[in-house]
């Protein structure tokens, strides 16, 4: 984050929080400086409830590694892998504990100025761990390409500095599912000389033209979160998520914390 870190005029601490967008996980439109990188280990757990769509309901939690560095001030490579713990209920009763995605990916710069930024990003998710006989391993880790339009804006708001934050993409799915547009949308706004609050939308939509179930099924989450300065180059991050809107998907409710390391 030290991107819109940068932009803002933030303290040191508030540089990961551009890429804290959260599961799931993106990051923000800056990149970083050449030669800066920053890594997040961000734990989430959330309990989803499906029986409105004729499924059981799941129990999930998550440990996520993302690593970004600046290979030079216009491109930002990353790198994102993670562990997930996932539980079916009644009357299926069945568990999935294994790797989940690990994607690669590049953002560039198109176009920046001292407040604005208007960047592209590409990731690539191979294929994930699999297991035949388990329900979570079908569409969940089939293999997937995502492309992102990103723009980034800092402004001040009742005298404090203030971002915006927004995406564009398409995530392409090589597998059962079908693609997904994906609209994510972050405020953040310096509270205090150590304290970042960010409020997050993130927004899924499935291509019109898919065939049931998965015909108009969207998403809509809520993030709110808080990220502290707990020591130079460390920081902490605490929030809640849960699915506000949706249709033909889980309503997931959940909390979150993420430890950053700038370097």
């Amino acid at each position: 984050m030290r991107r819109i870190a940068t932009a803002l005029g933030l303290p040191a601490f508030a540089a990961a929080v551009a890429v804290s967008l959260a599961t799931p996980a993106t990051a923000g439109a800056w990149t970083l400086p050449q030669g800066e990188g920053q890594a997040i280990i961000t734990t989430t757990a959330t309990t989803a409830v499906r029986q409105g769509i004729g499924l059981p309901d799941i129990s999930k939690s998550e440990l996520e590694l993302l690593v970004e560095y600046g290979m030079t001030d216009d491109w930002t490579l990353l790198v994102k892998s993670q562990i997930q713990s996932l539980e079916l209920g009644p009357p299926v009763s069945r568990e999935r504990r294994g790797f989940g995605h690990t994607e690669i990916g590049v953002r560039r710069a198109l176009w920046r100025s001292d407040r604005s930024i208007l960047s592209i990003e590409a990731r690539a998710r191979p294929l994930g761990t699999r297991d035949e006989n388990n329900l979570f391993s079908s569409e969940d880790l089939d293999p997937e390409v995502e492309l992102r339009l990103l723009g980034g804006r800092s402004f001040t708001f009742v005298k404090r500095d203030a971002f915006v934050d927004l995406q564009l993409g398409y995530r392409a799915h090589f597998g059962g599912a079908p693609g997904e547009a994906v609209t994510d949308v972050t405020l953040g706004w310096r509270a205090r000389p150590r304290l970042v609050v960010m409020l997050q939308s993130f927004n899924t939509f499935t291509d019109t033209s898919a065939a049931r179930p998965y015909d108009d099924a969207r998403r809509h989450k809520l993030q709110i979160s808080g990220v502290w300065e707990v020591w130079r180059g460390w920081s902490l991050q605490l929030g809640a998520v849960s699915t506000v809107a949706g249709e033909r998907r889980a309503q997931e409710i959940g909390a979150i914390a993420a430890v950053w390391r700038r370097f």
